[in-house]
């Protein structure tokens, strides 16, 4: 009996070690974490397409295996393709967790849901951004409604979400998720995230540093077309080791406008010829040799801006340049140079361009002596604002049947002088109110019961017209009107005193009154609201008035009514004596 149960015990301690023994990789691998840098795993070759329509989500998450196996140093992270992991994730769809292994290590997959329907660009944007801090291997994110789609988000810098897209359709590589086909951080619904094992990002080694990613020159690297973009590891370092020496470019491996643009910059602001966008073996060697002489005096100049290109006139962006003790700052657009800063040791300024155009931006950096290290350069694109028109009324609808209420548009952009014409739809019936005129407010006297729609447009100078509308309501009440009357007629001269008077009926309470007027477009307030029903104006420009009265009771009821009026230059003709012949007095005579 003692020896059956002690043949028991050793069976038991035999199978408790074999299970030690099958999980010891994993604890190992577990307890072990390795650091790879973002070069590391943005290689293009770590990045694949998928091996056929639909399956879009299994390449993403085989790409997160692929990054979590070269975090945790495995050397085999190639061997890893979509048809391997396909054996454990698939079930008609990507499942929705899975383990998957190789050389040891357990990697599991879990699925979860993004908050897009409670807030579609703050809930999304915050939630991809945490996950993205704890999983630096990325996270595949999935659009499921047509057209259906999935991404690997690779990670959020400068503000900007990456993604590797494995549509076929799609350049290769890490890319701004704007160039991706079909999904959006803010229209993802689904993601798929790694759960074991930790990894973790060697954050010295960022985008920027070329030192752990470099390659030999073999070709030379220009941009062909959005379609058809060169891609690699050159491509890679060349783009890092612009990023090292100060150029606002982000590292993706894809040759594209921009990669064109700031080797031309580089071409430019280094002597290099020609400028032409095109990376040869010269500018390959002099992109080599600017960074290896930062790293030898410790200098590197850069110039940067505050605001991403492009944006509207009167934007105040501040520029920043750095590496030396004295800067200067200019710019130039349509060959004519402005300063916006001249030498001095504030290696900041705020340039606030006026004028839509594309801008040549400067930053002469020198050593304390004013000798010129290097002159940066950026291209910048400022436009006009947007042309766009608002309505607003003086009162809150609704308002009695006989009121009048003062609509005013505001409008920005547009070239020139812009112009207004008002007009209003009742019941099917469009009413012109005010054909076009450089005035921006109209008073609408509202006498017809019902919805109406009133619209202004707005017509700038090269003819582009734009349209913007009110709903209002007029509802059927006793009518609160106001008359405006003058004790002189139309016509008289200035320095002429004049009365104008104002008569208001069907208000309730205490009704104050408003006089202003208009002249050529300018709006003069001749007497605030008060009690006062009446008050003296004397001109003193010749010209046409329109004369106004607002009246408004103790309900807010409104009423309004204009007077046109014309003044003359000159003196008025006087009398000043009179006689008759013969005297008074006289005896009528009649005859017959």
């Amino acid at each position: 009996m003692k020896k059956i149960v002690m043949k028991k015990r050793i069976l038991s301690m035999v199978l408790i070690m074999s299970m030690i023994i099958m999980l010891l990789p994993d604890l190992v691998f577990h307890n072990k974490v390795y650091a790879a840098s973002a070069s590391d795993i943005c290689q293009p070759s770590v990045f694949i397409k998928q091996s056929q329509g639909g399956t879009c989500t299994l390449a993403s998450a085989t790409m997160i295996i692929r990054r979590a196996a070269i975090l945790q140093g495995d050397p085999d992270w190639e061997s890893i393709t979509e048809a391997d992991v396909r054996k454990v994730a698939w079930n008609d769809g990507l499942s929705s967790d899975f383990i998957y292994k190789h050389n040891g290590i357990s990697y599991r997959i879990k699925r979860g849901d993004l908050p897009r329907f409670s807030d579609e660009n703050a809930a999304n944007k915050s939630k991809l951004i945490s996950l993205l801090n704890a999983h630096p291997e990325g996270i595949a994110i999935y659009r499921n409604f047509e057209p259906k789609h999935a991404v690997l988000l690779t990670d959020y810098t400068d503000g900007v979400f990456y993604c590797a897209d494995p549509s076929k359709s799609k350049p290769e590589g890490r890319m701004n998720i704007s160039n991706a086909f079909s999904v959006t951080t803010e229209n993802a619904k689904r993601y798929w995230y790694l759960v074991t094992p930790k990894c973790i990002l060697n954050s010295t080694a960022a985008f920027h540093d070329p030192d752990n990613f470099k390659v030999s020159f073999s070709r030379t690297l220009y941009y062909k077309s959005s379609v058809c973009c060169m891609s690699g590891d050159d491509v890679m370092y060349m783009q890092m080791c612009l990023k090292y020496l100060g150029y606002n470019i982000d590292p993706d491996g894809w040759y594209g406008s921009a990669s064109a643009s700031f080797v031309k910059s580089f071409q430019s602001d280094y002597r290099v010829s020609p400028v032409d966008g095109r990376c040869g073996s010269i500018t390959w060697k002099a992109i080599e040799k600017a960074v290896n002489d930062a790293k030898q005096t410790g200098i590197v100049t850069s110039f940067n801006v505050s605001k991403k290109s492009p944006q509207v006139e009167n934007t105040t962006i501040k520029l920043t340049a750095s590496g030396g003790s004295k800067y200067k700052f200019y710019s130039e657009c349509a060959g004519t140079r402005k300063l916006i800063q001249n030498v001095s040791t504030k290696k900041t300024c705020d340039w606030k361009p006026t004028k839509a155009g594309t801008y040549q931006l400067y930053a002469d950096i020198m050593d304390s002596s004013g000798n010129l290290l290097a002159s940066r350069k950026i291209t910048y694109v400022i436009t006009k604002p947007e042309f766009k028109a608002t309505i607003s009324a003086q009162y809150a609808s609704p308002q009695n049947a006989g009121s009048t209420i003062k609509l005013k548009v505001k409008a920005t952009g547009g070239t020139g002088t812009l112009k207004y014409k008002f007009y209003s739809e009742c019941n099917g019936i469009r009413t012109k109110l005010w054909d076009y005129d450089t005035n921006s407010e109209y008073n609408w006297h509202a006498t017809t019961v019902g919805t109406h729609t009133v619209y202004c447009d707005v017509m700038d100078s090269s003819g582009k017209t734009i349209t913007c509308h009110l709903s209002y309501k007029i509802v059927k009440g006793t009518s609160f009107v106001v008359d405006l009357n003058a004790n002189m007629n139309s016509g008289q001269y200035t320095g002429t005193e004049i009365k104008l008077k104002a008569n208001s009926y069907n208000g309730k309470g205490t009704v104050k009154y408003k006089y202003y007027m208009e002249k050529g477009g300018t709006w003069t307030t001749l007497k605030n609201f008060s009690t006062q029903e009446y008050i003296l104006w004397t001109p003193t420009e010749a010209g046409y008035y329109n004369l106004y009265v607002d009246a408004k009771d103790s309900n807010g009821s409104t009423a309004c009514k204009r007077l046109c009026f014309t003044v003359e230059s000159g003196t008025p003709l006087k009398i000043k004596s009179l006689t008759a012949n013969p005297s008074s007095p006289t005896t009528d005579s009649l005859s017959s």
